[in-house]
């Protein structure tokens, strides 16, 4: 699939010339659309977003690169996308450096908008996935597979995990309710009420069941929800908290970063762009 489109990528690499040719920049630039972002094949470099910006960025850096190679390794695609492994070399300064990395292309009508370096290929997935699956598909997506900045550690990235099945009927029906009553004052002993059992079987009936304590499971219930409020919604953040529950900030931000490992403000600027990406 896709041969059409893998010549045209086949076609931009070669563009970056080799040993003995320089790079071609008028044809680099006009296979890219007008409006895209990108990495440059420089390790780490930045992203450049235009035309106009691309080509300076390249003629800058041709004043210490002498000569640039992309080594294509692997090619696979579809009818808009191509995905390569590149083992590509360039020479700055009279020595030769060699950068291994994946990229990603997406073709259309206005050219390629592309992402290139090592790791830089997730913010382009990430943008395909919110575009042809939608922006919530997208922040699973980031937290699955931990991609983004993983400055922060795994704990931003962690999702609450519940049972698939559920033997105990009477802990089934509560667990059901708080899904959609986790923001009720008290809600362990209306759980505790709904059950007909006394709290202390309640509590060790429940922890079997789920493997957590009744309030243990409500509080991740509740941070889960917002988690996702603070992804796809602009309320302040103490709003969000007396949203799922919580009428003390603080105890609700001391909370979600112990869960989360980030603030509510620092988780919302690691994952909202995410969400937002259409």
């Amino acid at each position: 699939m896709g041969q059409k489109q893998e010549a045209i990528v086949r076609e931009f690499l070669a563009a970056w010339g080799d040993e003995q040719h320089r790079p071609d920049v008028d044809k680099i630039v006009s296979m890219f659309a007008p409006v895209g972002h990108w990495t440059l094949y420089v390790p780490n470099g930045p992203v450049i977003h235009g035309r106009e910006a691309l080509r300076a960025e390249i003629e800058r850096q041709l004043g210490y690169v002498s000569w640039t190679h992309c080594g294509l390794v692997h090619i696979m695609s579809d009818e808009r996308r191509v995905i390569t492994e590149r083992a590509d070399r360039f020479c700055k300064n009279g020595h030769v450096v060699s950068h291994a990395l994946m990229a990603v292309y997406e073709l259309d009508a206005d050219g390629l908008i592309t992402a290139g370096g090592v790791t830089s290929w997730q913010d382009l997935a990430l943008h395909l996935i919110a575009r042809f699956c939608g922006p919530e598909h997208a922040s699973r997506t980031a937290k699955v597979y931990l991609l983004s900045g993983h400055e922060d550690g795994q704990l931003p990235f962690s999702a609450m995990t519940r049972r698939a099945r559920i033997g105990d009927a009477v802990i089934r029906d509560c667990l059901a309710w708080i899904e959609d009553n986790y923001a009720v004052p008290n809600p362990v002993s209306a759980m505790t009420g709904r059950s007909g059992l006394t709290r202390r079987t309640f509590a060790r009936r429940f922890q079997a069941a789920t493997g957590r304590r009744p309030i243990d499971y409500v509080h991740a219930v509740r941070i889960e929800s917002a988690r996702l409020r603070l992804e796809t919604g602009a309320g302040a953040v103490d709003d969000v908290g007396f949203e799922v529950g919580y009428e003390d900030p603080t105890f609700f931000r001391r909370l979600f970063r112990r869960t989360t490992g980030l603030t509510p403000a620092a988780y919302r600027r690691k994952f909202a762009p995410i969400v937002a990406v259409r």
